[in-house]
């Protein structure tokens, strides 16, 4: 399972900084998509005219979008 390096942790509780961390070290791409989903999830419960400052001032946030974008294969 994905969470093996997390044993014991609830996966609910793993936030998209500690799911970023997990698909570094792993590699395993469900960490990475998990990361790329909560932080959505934040993206869609914040004011839209903050979302772009979110996604672009944020060294993490840029670091997971770009990610997944290229892990998709193309450019988000």
């Amino acid at each position: 399972p994905a969470l093996d390096v997390a044993e014991g942790v609830d996966a609910e509780l793993i936030g998209a900084e500690e799911r970023w961390i997990l698909w570094k070290v792993t590699g395993d791409p469900v960490h990475l998509e998990a990361a790329t989903q909560l932080l959505e999830e934040h993206l869609a419960n914040t004011p839209e005219e903050h979302r772009e400052a979110i996604r672009t001032n944020l060294r993490l946030n840029r670091d997971i979008l770009a990610a997944w974008a290229k892990h998709q294969g193309g450019v988000r």
